[in-house]
């Protein structure tokens, strides 16, 4: 029983050193793919308004990977209340998900 329990410790051992070999070999990589992932974001969303697409999905995506800056989530922030005033704080009468996201 303990020859078993050493071999299962010994094979996570290897898995959990392998894995973290890999894992930081990416790191930089997947820092530089986020950084160009926000770029076009920040591109083609210019100004972030109350909308799954051109909005909440772009806020949330950024926010996700820590690339959300404060002046581009203030666009969105007052962007969402200007719509949210116009529509007399009904963003949608049956779609209950745009106030999930905005939220």
């Amino acid at each position: 029983m303990r020859q078993r329990f050493r071999n299962l410790w010994s094979i996570i051992c290897v898995f959990l050193a392998v894995t973290l070999t890999v894992t930081v070999g990416y790191a930089a990589e997947y820092e530089g793919i986020a950084a160009n992932t926000a770029a076009v974001l920040k591109e083609k969303v210019q100004s972030p308004s109350a909308s799954s697409v051109g909005g909440e999905w772009t806020i949330i995506a950024l926010g996700g990977n820590l690339m959300l800056t404060d002046e581009y989530a203030m666009i969105y922030y007052n962007n969402l209340c200007k719509v949210a005033t116009q529509k007399e704080g009904v963003l949608h009468s049956r779609k209950y998900t745009e106030y999930a996201r905005a939220v």
